[in-house]
């Protein structure tokens, strides 16, 4: 094929966006074949409605044990805005820091239930 001939690709215009430190539920991350929704929260406790890409991603953030640095696209879908993830860093927690302060980002190593359901609700 010519590359006279060859089809154009539309040049997106994307803004990456990124987000340190988020906190997830890993509620919804069983049932996530192709694309899922988790429920999160920034550093500053705003509520986020991210959208992930099938069980690559949720197989490692179910087993995860802390924070996660998203970044993505944000997008109004249905008048909502939703934050569509393209990659993900994961944070380790320090053992010091964990222990040191309750008023951390950092996830504690093993979070109660109650816990993810008090941040689901933010």
């Amino acid at each position: 094929m010519s590359e006279s001939s060859a089809p154009k690709m539309p040049v997106a215009d994307t803004n990456l966006v990124t987000l340190p430190n988020v906190q997830y539920s890993k509620d919804q991350l069983g049932n996530c074949s192709k694309k899922c929704l988790i429920k999160s929260t920034d550093a500053f406790g705003k509520t986020i409605h991210a959208v992930i890409n099938g069980p690559e991603f949720a197989d490692a953030l179910k087993e995860h044990q802390g924070t996660i640095n998203m970044v993505g696209e944000k997008r109004l879908v249905k008048n909502q805005e939703m934050f569509f993830v393209q990659s993900i860093t994961f944070n380790l927690p320090s053992r010091t820091t964990a222990k040191a302060s309750t008023q951390s980002s950092i996830a504690p190593k093993k979070p109660s239930d109650k816990a993810w359901e008090d941040l689901s609700e933010m």
